[in-house]
């Protein structure tokens, strides 16, 4: 009588339960339209899945269907909640990571994979390889030391070179190759390249520094890092060049266990619920006198360890110019990440030939991409096997052939533009055949 008795009780507590359960299941349709709770957008780049038109052929064909599914599989409400849920189970209980190309290492930090295969030597390229492109720094150097443009090699560091305690396995087992930083800054130096090896200086200062020079969760150098490195790109042009530039100095140092810039650039990636636990960092107050000194044309051909210093206003008061070519290719000019153009479009060799000084800054993580072409389009263009050298070549020969030159007017008229312009297009044409 009395479990009889307790029947309705048990129904209505079930009830209650199923309705909160079915009213649970109706949040992320409401987040979705009505945005109840602030959510932090997941970091990370990627590809977001673009909302299909609906047609009848999409239909039939199915394509709408997936299409259609890939897009609300992105776009629930809640979805950037869930994702780190997720993630932080992982992470927390084993240790891993969905994130493409970060490795946990010990102790929690955190790699990217580049580097740690960088410092097994994975990414090996070969001692007649690494020949060759040294052979071609040392003659880009020499060809642009002619027309009194001075180049200078900074060897940033490499987190995993700079953390070997932290590797984990497999990257922590013998090396069967030597490293490419190890033979690149050997036959650097035996070429007479101008070179800072960053990697050696740091991994010297890393028991004795007052101020970490990398973060637990961050790939790049410190910020503190950063102003060393930038003070001594600038004593060294100046040395390079025998000229006086602006002075820059700390005015103080701030110390912040919340990590701001680059200093957590990996674990913001991770797309974790909760921070992972790290040390404080420092932030130092950058102060300039002597403003009025020389400036120098400054050009910097670099990767991702060069944008903490581009950002930090400081080569908007030591250098002419901001300029600053990501890894060869994009342009970057006005302190903001919109980049300006790309390489391909601009005429190289003068771009170059207008500077006092070119820095090729890379991180040993890419030097299997050693100096990103830089070198070997200086050769080239500066010894008259570039584009526009051979667009010059094409139209003198133009010019010298009757035949060619009467052609070339003839489809000037035909076009409605100009016999230069004309020219100039056939000969480009020629030029990039």
């Amino acid at each position: 009588r009395k479990y009889l008795l307790t029947l309705p009780c048990m129904n209505k507590k079930l009830n209650i339960l199923f309705g909160v359960l079915i009213l649970l299941l109706f949040v992320p349709l409401a987040q979705e339209y009505f945005h109840m709770f602030r959510l932090t957008p997941l970091q990370g780049a990627w590809v977001p899945a673009q909302k299909p038109s609906m047609g009848v052929k999409q239909w039939f064909t199915g394509s709408c269907q997936d299409s259609l599914s890939t897009y609300y599989n992105e776009n629930f409400g809640l979805r950037s909640f869930f994702v780190r849920v997720n993630n932080q189970l992982d992470y927390s209980l084993f240790r891993k990571t969905t994130a493409a190309k970060i490795v946990i290492g010990r102790n929690g930090y955190l790699f990217e994979n580049n580097y740690l295969e960088a410092y097994h030597g994975d990414d090996f390229l070969g001692e007649g390889a690494i020949d060759t492109l040294v052979m071609q720094a040392a003659k880009a150097q020499k060809l642009l030391r002619e027309r009194n443009v001075d180049m200078l090699l900074v060897l940033a560091p490499g987190k995993a070179t700079f953390f070997p305690e932290h590797v984990p396995w497999p990257y922590n087992t013998p090396r069967s190759n030597p490293t490419n930083y190890e033979l690149i800054t050997r036959k650097c130096t035996e070429a007479g390249i101008h070179c800072i090896d960053m990697n050696q200086w740091f991994r010297a200062m890393k028991d004795t520094s007052t101020y970490p020079l990398y973060p637990k969760c961050g790939i790049h150098w410190s910020y503190y890092g950063m102003y060393l490195a930038a003070d001594s790109i600038i004593r060294r042009i100046e040395a390079i060049r025998n000229i006086d530039m602006p002075e820059m100095h700390v005015s103080h140092i701030e110390t912040d266990v919340t990590q701001r810039g680059t200093d957590y650039d990996i674990g913001h990636i991770m797309n974790l619920l909760l921070p992972i636990e790290t040390y404080p960092m420092a932030y130092p107050v950058i102060g300039y006198s002597g403003t009025e000194k020389l400036r120098p044309d400054v050009l910097v051909i670099g990767d991702s360890y060069y944008w903490n210093i581009y950002y930090s206003g400081i080569p908007a008061v030591m250098f002419k110019n901001l300029d600053f070519y990501y890894y060869n290719s994009s342009i970057y000019n006005d302190g903001t990440n919109i980049a300006a153009g790309t390489t391909d479009k601009i005429n190289y060799e003068s771009e170059i030939l207008k500077r006092d000084v070119i820095v090729v800054l890379q991180t040993d993580g890419g030097l299997n991409n050693f100096g990103f072409g830089f070198f070997n389009r200086v050769c080239n263009e500066l010894q008259g096997f570039g584009l526009e050298a051979r667009i010059e070549n094409f139209r003198q020969a133009i010019l010298a052939d009757p035949k060619w030159k009467q052609a070339v007017a003839d489809k000037a008229v035909q076009r409605g533009i100009s016999f230069e312009e004309m020219l100039y297009i056939d000969a480009k044409y020629m030029a990039e055949q």
